[in-house]
């Protein structure tokens, strides 16, 4: 595919994947999304089949940019606490750096309706069950206390993700979400690890 052209088509998932991260997708249309990107929908239908397809691959991003990327160091090298800070951080840069995919994975999440909820809700699945695995690693060599590595990895998921999902619904604290991935990701961890540690 030629350069403009796929620089068209980048340009134009970027702008469906504000508007549907914003809006949801049921209340998005092609021509909001024309008028976003600032062409014709006749431009959008060139590159995508319809709306449907587009938001198909705004899943696959979900999966290729947000979920794959952090999923590979819970697999790395190091102890098993020093995978689950290297996922910490790697879930909440990932999660800063593709705000619009983050709420597009939020959205489909608690709506089992939507049309990604199924791609979604495999990828939560996924990374829970990584993570309880690190988890239970961990407590077999006697870093982490006896807990329940499942629910021990739905409350760290929810954790790396509670700063982004602040941000975006406007929770009453700006000045907290506005923190660096950095930041946010030490603190995260500071958290996390105190409560399960055996230190």
């Amino acid at each position: 595919m030629p350069k403009k052209s796929t620089d068209t088509r980048e340009r134009i998932l970027a702008c469906a994947g504000d508007l549907f991260g914003a809006h949801g997708y049921d209340a998005v249309t092609v021509s909001e999304i024309a008028g976003e990107c600032e062409v014709s929908t006749s431009l959008i239908y060139y590159h995508f089949k319809d709306k449907e397809s587009l938001m198909r691959a705004l899943t696959e991003r979900i999966g290729s940019d947000l979920v794959e990327p952090t999923l590979v160091t819970l697999s790395g090298e190091g102890s098993s606490r020093e995978r689950l800070e290297v996922f910490i951080e790697a879930w909440v840069v990932a999660a800063f750096a593709n705000r619009d995919l983050f709420r597009i994975h939020l959205r489909s999440i608690s709506n089992p309706e939507s049309l990604a909820a199924a791609e979604s809700l495999a990828y939560a699945s996924q990374t829970i069950e990584a993570i309880a695995s690190v988890i239970a690693e961990g407590m077999h060599w006697g870093e982490f206390d006896p807990v329940d590595p499942l629910l021990a990895a739905e409350c760290l998921l929810s954790l790396v993700s509670t700063r982004v999902t602040a941000g975006e619904i406007n929770a009453p604290h700006d000045q907290l979400v506005e923190a660096d991935a950095e930041q946010t990701a030490g603190f995260i961890s500071m958290l996390f690890m105190e409560g399960i540690c055996a230190c």
